[in-house]
């Protein structure tokens, strides 16, 4: 979007230098890759991030946040699946089958 919401574009480009980094490896990313990736202006990546190692630590606490989010959403599921064999068990002892 030509007027994004400056958090919106933060995160675009730090999603663009992650997936430069993952891909391609570290050495592999710069403000033109960043650019090119998020369909942006080398001169708009340098606006929002002046410094490339701002860019990469927002890139890097975004992958954190990422991971952190399916981890709770596994040990969500993994609570879940606790609570349906307990009452699997609880119906089990209650109808005598074992």
């Amino acid at each position: 979007p030509r007027h994004a919401d400056p958090d919106a574009r933060r995160e675009q480009l730090a999603s663009a230098a992650l997936d430069i980094a993952l891909t391609q490896g570290l050495d592999r990313v710069s403000v033109p890759r960043i650019a090119q990736r998020a369909g942006v202006s080398v001169g708009l990546v340098q606006h929002y991030f002046p410094a490339k190692a701002a860019l990469v630590v927002t890139a890097y606490e975004a992958l954190a946040a990422r991971v952190e989010a399916r981890v709770g959403a596994l040990d969500t599921i993994a609570k879940l699946g606790t609570y349906l064999k307990a009452i699997q068990e609880a119906d089990d002892r209650f109808t005598g089958a074992r």
